[in-house]
């Protein structure tokens, strides 16, 4: 696996690790008021929990048979999500011992999750809970190279979806 420069992949994999923790942590309390399988989230505290990510994928848009599966290659990511809105994501890369760790507000604003961690940018995800699961979903720009990725272009939009528990 070609490894990717530390700055860029540490900013995907933080969004993607935010993901996965809001996911896990929906299960707790909330119910399904829909009757389509999905649990409905009325606030914050009904993700409040600790999540651990069990898929995390990202996929070239441009060429989906270039994808990168996180989890399977030996990352991780665990997600914190306080009844206030704050987290804590810790995220362990392929091949690495020692976690990037991000804390932030995260927010529910309308059918997205939004992060705002203290380091980088705001992200926002496409989110659903069905029971202890919350899958997260965006789309976001890598860079040539990553996740052993290639391309004409140096930065390349790729779809990233997460899978996490709690």
């Amino acid at each position: 696996m070609k490894r990717v420069p530390q700055p860029r992949r540490r900013h995907a994999l933080h969004a993607i690790a935010l993901c996965g923790t809001l996911l896990v942590a929906c299960g707790d309390g909330a119910t399904d008021a829909s009757g389509d399988g999905e649990t409905e989230v009325n606030s914050i505290t009904d993700l409040a929990g600790r999540w651990e990510a069990t898929r995390v994928e990202f996929t070239v848009i441009a060429d989906p048979q270039q994808t990168a599966e996180v989890i399977q290659q030996g990352g991780a990511l665990v997600m914190v999500i306080e009844n206030d809105g704050s987290y804590r994501r810790e995220f362990t890369f392929p091949g690495e011992t020692d976690p990037d760790i991000r804390t932030g507000i995260v927010e529910l604003t309308g059918d997205s999750l939004v992060f705002d961690p203290a380091a980088d940018g705001r992200v926002s995800f496409d989110y659903a809970l069905s029971g202890e699961v919350l899958s997260l979903v965006t789309n976001l720009e890598l860079e040539r190279g990553d996740f052993g990725f290639t391309s004409d272009n140096f930065e390349i939009p790729a779809h990233w979806e997460m899978s996490l528990r709690r």
